[in-house]
């Protein structure tokens, strides 16, 4: 079961992860000063397996007492509720990319949202495809929900629970933006090196996001491999939130599957182009000069917390700065 972890950027050792947290309590915000901006990853497991002690990829920006996710995969709805968050107090979801992992909590999210609703619906914002996305996800409880209206007469409508807002950007793009929150995406590499034929709702594509808010700039990789659109991104950003994978251990999941030939091939080359190893991410980090890194999608051996000691020392190879391993409920 995970624990609560808070860090201050100020306060923050060079490293830490798995067996460092017992000698740096110093990392607790205790007398600092508090943001106005947080981050809270909800899901830290890199998927889509299902592991036993983090939920699926998401994370939470609270800007000024607001809620954004930055994807939804499955567990997202208890861990909102161990953060002391509702799930009908979400506002936005912005998707990075659909593969499920990052999205199969969106069906629960729409369903305890709609048992305790707030007359707004929640925004869903993704690459093109997010439309079908919502309408899977809140057909997937259609049928349930119908039970459930036989007692709760006035509830609304179910179909307005969520709306989803798909966009499509080549360059750099400002996708949303407000008093509290700049938000701009750029496509990554993640459907690169073994792409995916368009759909009939339009190209497919994965995102990274930067986040500009008064006191802070945070990014978000989403998955992705190596790429310089992504580099430019997290320029200069206080915090980045990157992804990253153990290569070794994927390939010997492959083989073990019995994967050889062009289909070992295809493998490799989706998890060294399309997903970052640890060396990448330092490079990634050092090139943006990012004030702090925070690692989540941590894909490792199922279930083995200590293998994120090789994570950490891979990044450190190219970058100086505070890394992070992230666990589910960890705040900054």
């Amino acid at each position: 079961m995970p624990f609560w972890r808070k860090f201050s950027i100020l306060m923050l050792p060079l490293t830490l992860g798995a067996g460092a947290w017992a000698a740096a309590p110093a990392t607790e915000t205790g007398g600092a000063a508090p943001q106005a901006t947080t981050l809270t990853l909800l899901g830290t497991a890199g998927g889509p397996i299902i592991r036993t002690y983090r939920s699926q990829p998401s994370s939470m920006l609270t800007v000024n007492g607001r809620h954004f996710l930055i994807d939804a995969g499955e567990g997202t709805v208890r861990r909102l509720q161990e953060a002391g968050v509702q799930a009908s107090e979400i506002e936005k979801v912005f998707l990075t990319h659909l593969h499920f992992d990052h999205t199969a909590g969106l069906g629960s999210l729409f369903a305890f949202a709609w048992t305790m609703p707030t007359g707004k619906p929640i925004e869903v914002i993704g690459p093109a495809g997010t439309q079908a996305i919502v309408a899977d996800a809140l057909n997937a409880n259609r049928t349930s929900k119908t039970l459930y209206e036989a007692i709760t007469p006035g509830a609304p409508d179910w179909m307005k629970i969520a709306v989803a807002k798909p966009f499509e950007a080549d360059k750099p793009t400002i996708i949303y933006k407000d008093g509290d929150v700049t938000v701009t995406a750029v496509a990554n590499s993640h459907f690169d090196a073994v792409p995916v034929p368009d759909q009939p709702y339009g190209k497919v594509r994965a995102y990274a996001y930067r986040f500009e808010t008064k006191d802070r700039v945070i990014v978000f990789t989403g998955d992705t491999g190596p790429s310089p659109a992504v580099v430019k991104l997290a320029d200069g950003a206080d915090i980045l939130v990157s992804e990253i994978i153990d290569l070794d251990h994927a390939v010997e999941v492959a083989k073990a599957q019995g994967r050889t030939g062009r289909d070992l091939e295809g493998i490799v080359a989706h998890h060294t182009r399309e997903h970052l190893i640890p060396e990448e991410v330092g490079k990634l980090a050092a090139a943006a000069k990012v004030k702090m890194v925070v690692l989540n999608h941590m894909a490792f051996a199922l279930d083995r917390e200590g293998a994120a000691a090789p994570f950490l020392a891979g990044v450190r190879k190219y970058y100086n700065g505070p890394v992070v391993a992230g666990r589910d409920l960890d705040q900054f």
